[in-house]
């Protein structure tokens, strides 16, 4: 399975919710503009003592249909054909089975022709709204790489921003390429930083090729140098330096911040898919791809220093503490400054560079903790000076 086909699957994951049945659920023929298709049984049977009007209401909500229609299914009788293949989604339970019938016309079918109803304990997959309201959308390919290449190409050529055309762009080095910083603050599922990865590091094969032709040598970890000086040098076979290339610029360039966590963990499998290379193990990634809310925070330390959202302004001034502060985050940037630089050449270069990550977060702990306490008292207060 490619990327593509994870995004999709991604997708369709926060198109649907799986969850284990608390009640017997009746799985809904509902209209597109229905938001919650389903019903519980024991819901409807308390509906019923208020009435059949009350029951009325309630299915012409969950399915989003006309009173008429809901009317017409519930006087609709079932054949023994139709009531068959309830008693089989029933788990040939009889007293669910006389429970549901009344009810049957107005169920979802699947494509096997059986009425969907998931009796209590049994695993269910509804639809839900966790992809519009989160924003977590797959974009494809065709779209990731049309925008991609127009972000990227001012900042990885030496031409666009000066206006130049395009046969006098230069190409930037290797090193400047990969001291680049991308980063998605809503990345989703990653195919941005995917296409990112796959277009980076195509220019970065370039880069190197440029520089062996004025006889620099690579080495393993992407530097061009004038002789190898006893390190490893960048394979020979394109398959293997395209490889090389993309976990270098996954790990050096990519960074990304998404509320959902699962949306993380799919953006982490995904440029795994892309820079797997035989024979070394997967690239730590931990440090660059990050769960969060990207819009809600400081983005300023001074902000932090002051502990005022608009630190510049008259009567603001630095705190006693502020310099713990910047200690702390000095700190925590070499030791980022070292995870970066680390070459992963073994399962134990990535279990180095998780414990420099958690080192990294242990020393800016009082930080965040003070940055919490700031934008709680902002949201406290509505927005207003605190």
């Amino acid at each position: 399975m490619d990327v593509e086909n994870i995004g999709y699957v991604y997708e369709g994951l926060l198109e649907h919710t799986v969850e284990r049945a608390k009640e017997v659920i009746l799985d809904l023929d509902a209209t597109k503009s229905a938001k919650k298709p389903w019903v519980g049984l024991e819901e409807l049977e308390s509906a019923e003592e208020e009435g059949g009007k009350a029951v009325e209401r309630l299915l012409k909500e969950r399915t989003g249909s006309a009173i008429s229609r809901v009317r017409n299914d519930l006087k609709k009788s079932v054949d023994p054909e139709d009531n068959a293949r309830l008693l089989a989604a029933c788990h040939n339970d009889q007293s669910l089975c006389n429970r549901i019938a009344p009810y049957f016309h107005l169920l979802r079918i699947d494509s096997w022709g059986y009425p969907l109803a998931y009796p209590q304990g049994s695993y269910m997959v509804t639809t839900g709204t966790d992809r519009r309201e989160t924003g977590t959308h797959y974009t494809p390919k065709s779209l990731t790489e049309a925008i991609v290449t127009e972000t990227l190409e001012p900042v990885a050529y030496v031409g666009p921003a000066e206006g130049e055309a395009r046969e006098n762009w230069r190409l930037k080095s290797s090193e400047e390429l990969l001291d680049l910083k991308v980063c998605d603050p809503a990345m989703g599922s990653g195919a941005f930083l995917v296409q990112a990865c796959r277009w980076l590091s195509e220019r970065l094969l370039e880069a190197w090729q440029d520089e062996e032709r004025a006889g620099k040598c690579i080495r393993i970890d992407g530097k061009s140098l004038d002789s190898l000086e006893g390190g490893e040098p960048l394979p020979r076979d394109v398959e293997e330096r395209l490889l090389v290339a993309r976990r270098l610029i996954a790990k050096r360039c990519l960074y990304g911040v998404d509320i959902n966590p699962m949306a993380v963990e799919l953006a982490k499998l995904s440029i795994w898919l892309v820079t797997l290379a035989k024979g070394r193990p997967f690239s730590f990634l931990d440090h660059n791809l990050r769960s969060g809310d990207s819009l809600l925070g400081i983005h300023d330390l001074d902000q932090l220093r002051c502990l005022d959202m608009e630190p510049n302004r008259a009567g603001s001034g630095r705190k006693l503490f502020a310099q713990a502060i910047d200690q702390a985050v000095d700190e925590a940037v070499e030791l980022c400054k070292r995870l970066r630089q680390r070459l992963i050449l073994d399962i134990h270069d990535v279990e180095a560079m998780a414990e420099l990550d958690k080192e990294a977060r242990r020393k800016l702990e009082l930080p965040e903790l003070i940055a919490d306490a700031l934008v709680g008292e902002v949201l406290a207060a509505g927005g207003k000076e605190v």
